[in-house]
């Protein structure tokens, strides 16, 4: 099962501070964490910090930590300093294979058999996700 978390706009010094419960708990749970970066626009040497610790204490676990959807200046960051390639990305397809997953296009074997694109009922959703929607509701 894994757990995505969806970073913020500015995944920065600021919201990485009001965010550092959450990487420790998703770093404590046991899942394999999916880091969603289709937000975010801006990363600095915090937002760098916390995908490492996480990375590092899932690993420990003998869990991993994927980047999903990443563009733009995280993504020029991120491959210059090399850390794409060691934290792991989800093939540039992901996308397109969860979007026809969940129209039902896509056979299950075919889903099971990579594992870089984890089953839609397997994800569920970072704590602070859950707690926005209850507070939206």
């Amino acid at each position: 099962m894994s757990i995505v978390f969806k970073a913020p706009a500015r995944f920065a010094a600021d919201e990485i501070r009001k965010l550092r419960p959450e990487f420790d708990l998703l770093a404590a749970s046991g899942d394999d964490v999916v880091f969603d970066l289709a937000r975010t626009e801006e990363i600095d040497g915090s937002g760098v910090g916390a995908l490492v610790f996480t990375f590092k204490r899932l690993a420990a676990n003998g869990s991993r930590l994927t980047i999903r959807n990443i563009s733009g200046q995280p993504l020029e960051l991120l491959n210059a300093t090399d850390l794409l390639r060691t934290l792991g990305r989800e093939p540039a397809d992901g996308m397109f294979r969860s979007t026809i997953r969940k129209l039902g296009l896509l056979p299950p074997r075919q889903v099971a058999a990579s594992p870089a694109v984890p089953m839609a009922s397997g994800e569920r959703p970072a704590r602070q996700d859950i707690e926005r929607a209850k507070g939206a509701a």
